[in-house]
């Protein structure tokens, strides 16, 4: 493909830089936008926003720990199901030993540097931060709505045993936890929003 731009006439840089190009708007296209890769994006078994973690971290590491990237929020429901599907669409490509899935590269060589460009476009950036923290608000209200509906049935008891205290202590821990963390994702949301306002 290279061989074939500069045979072309296009300077080696230049080449480069189209193939960098073209492979930054086809991500974008099928992976973070929508509805874009000719459905309605139900179909597909990833969410735009756990697409973008991947290329968000493997634009800063060329290999990311299978295992680590399932505890992100992003990979918390069906994980497995969603890398499994991003591998067979080639965004990524995961690396087992013994059968066991050990680590995730990018699909293509090419895709690195397209993962930079695309974490380097500020708004674009800002837009799908901005899906990922509001995704991790929707996890932390959920988990917090859980623990009160708990809580709740524990305070509908006639007695209070001591041994409930323990573990209405540990409710009342996670659901400040939780709460913290929204706190947190709001502020970062603030600072996209700023940016998202002010930049084209």
């Amino acid at each position: 493909f290279l061989a074939r731009r500069i045979k072309a006439g296009e300077t080696p840089t230049k080449a480069v830089n189209e193939i960098i190009d073209q492979s930054s708007s086809e991500i974008l296209k099928m992976f973070l936008l929508l509805g874009a890769s000719g459905g309605s994006g139900e179909d597909r078994a990833w969410t735009p926003q756990q697409a973008w973690t991947l290329v968000r971290s493997l634009a800063t590491s060329d290999t990311l720990r299978f295992n680590e990237v399932l505890l992100l929020d992003a990979y918390k429901t069906d994980g497995e199901k969603a890398l499994a599907a991003l591998e067979q669409a080639e965004l990524i490509a995961v690396q087992s030993s013994n059968g066991r899935p050990y680590s995730i590269k990018p699909g293509k060589p090419v895709y690195q540097p397209a993962f930079q460009r695309l974490v380097g476009d500020h708004v674009l950036a800002a837009k799908m931060d901005l899906a990922v923290l509001a995704e991790g608000i929707g996890i932390e209200s959920k988990t917090i709505e859980k623990l009160e509906t708990e809580l709740h049935l524990l305070g509908e008891l006639p007695r209070q045993p001591g041994e409930l205290s323990a573990r209405i202590g540990w409710l009342l821990g996670k659901i400040a936890g939780s709460q913290r963390r929204i706190e947190g994702f709001e502020r970062e949301s603030a600072g996209l929003k700023k940016v998202l306002s002010s930049e084209y």
